[in-house]
């Protein structure tokens, strides 16, 4: 089948915003979660289409996602065996009380504010008042949820104004990337993914293509998904190289947050990883200076 052809035969799907990173002037790293469905996610073609999802379980222990019945977003920190009937399916683990890791719970309804992942280290309780040298954990990963195709993936990067400052939300201008360039290193796996879209994309934006198809899930099952990609990355450094200087550049525009998104389409649109590298994808979020993110108590908000 040509090229040309299989464009025409293309579902894609475009994945929404997982987290932002923003990093302030104090080198602390934050974290914003959104209240819509932007980490899991169906994109419905025949049947049930494709399905994806996105985490990152060394930042913030998410493995999962549920959702309420007025469709608000749950986190998921681990599977259990249900006590209740120990030949059936394991069941999700909405946080633990107190962090005690001997209470989880899983009733949505029973969900407390004393309901928190467990106790632990985290990327994002590392990543507080950072200074140059230190590293935390973070490790982006695409998982295939699906059970009606495999699918080839991609993610996009995209840096912007942090919460609060001027231009929140908007892609970075070329003279600002250049600013957080020099103060960090993000230690991207250039093997199992490829950079196909840097430095030719505004905003500072990556764009990366996943070199194998990821296989659906055979089984059908509830709590057992397809396959999952290896991290794009695994974490974030403050360069111990980076001076005052530059940290001030930094300071002086607002700060910068991190948005990533990803991509998915099924696996009969290329035959092998240099075919798909071909096509032409489009990420339906991507911020931009008309469009950009909006942030809010809860999280980044999706339109």
């Amino acid at each position: 089948m040509s090229l040309k052809m299989k464009k025409r035969l293309i579902t894609v799907a475009s994945l929404a915003l997982v987290l932002v990173i923003a990093i302030g002037v104090t080198l602390a790293f934050l974290t914003y979660e959104t209240e819509r469905r932007a980490n899991n996610f169906t994109f419905a073609t025949e049947g049930e289409g494709l399905r994806a999802m996105l985490t990152e379980p060394t930042w913030d222990g998410i493995i999962d996602y549920d959702y309420s019945t007025d469709d608000i977003i749950i986190p998921i920190y681990g599977y259990i065996t249900n006590p209740d009937d120990w030949t059936g399916p394991e069941i999700p683990v909405y946080g633990y009380t107190n962090g005690d890791i001997k209470k989880p719970v899983t009733d949505i309804k029973s969900i407390s504010d004393t309901t928190i992942r467990p106790n632990g280290s985290y990327g994002d309780e590392d990543a507080q008042n950072m200074v140059p040298g230190a590293s935390v954990a973070k490790n982006p990963i695409i998982t295939n949820t699906g059970s009606i195709t495999d699918a080839w993936v991609a993610a996009k990067i995209t840096f912007v104004y942090a919460a609060g400052s001027e231009g929140a939300g908007k892609p970075l201008s070329a003279v600002d990337m250049a600013a957080v360039d020099d103060i960090i290193d993000i230690d991207y796996d250039t093997v199992d993914w490829e950079n196909t879209a840097y430095p030719t994309l505004a905003g500072g934006s990556r764009e990366f293509r996943y070199r194998k198809i990821l296989q659906k899930d055979n089984d059908g099952d509830v709590e057992v998904y397809g396959d999952s990609t290896e991290p794009l990355f695994t974490t974030v450094t403050i360069k111990d190289t980076a001076t005052n200087e530059e940290f001030y550049k930094v300071e002086n525009f607002g700060d910068f947050a991190i948005y990533i998104e990803g991509f998915a389409t099924q696996s009969i649109a290329a035959d092998d990883y240099g075919e798909f590298k071909q096509l032409d994808i489009t990420f339906g979020n991507t911020p931009t200076d008309s469009a950009p993110v909006i942030f809010t108590e809860l999280g980044v908000y999706i339109d």
